[in-house]
């Protein structure tokens, strides 16, 4: 039996911030989330208890938190930290 691997972005850091801490930021920006939304179609939140409970179960949730996660590697993180640094 193999063992899971680790999904490189996860422990990448670039100016002493890891990618999951600007997943993180990015998710506490509400417009961010609110244009990806638009553009994308999907909400990241379901809006209703039972609606939660069905996109858990069908790993809906976990889908689009990749999507979003994809999105911010490729728009954010990417550029991140890639600005000169002026003395």
């Amino acid at each position: 039996m193999s063992q899971p691997t680790t999904n490189p972005r996860l422990l990448e850091q670039r100016n002493g911030i890891s990618f999951v801490q600007c997943l993180q930021m990015c998710l506490q920006q509400r417009d961010l989330v609110t244009e990806w939304q638009r553009l994308s179609g999907k909400k990241l939140v379901a809006s209703s208890p039972l609606d939660r409970m069905i996109d858990e179960a069908t790993g809906y949730d976990m889908a689009i938190m990749q999507e979003f996660a994809d999105f911010v590697y490729e728009f954010v993180w990417q550029s991140f930290g890639l600005e000169e640094v002026k003395p």
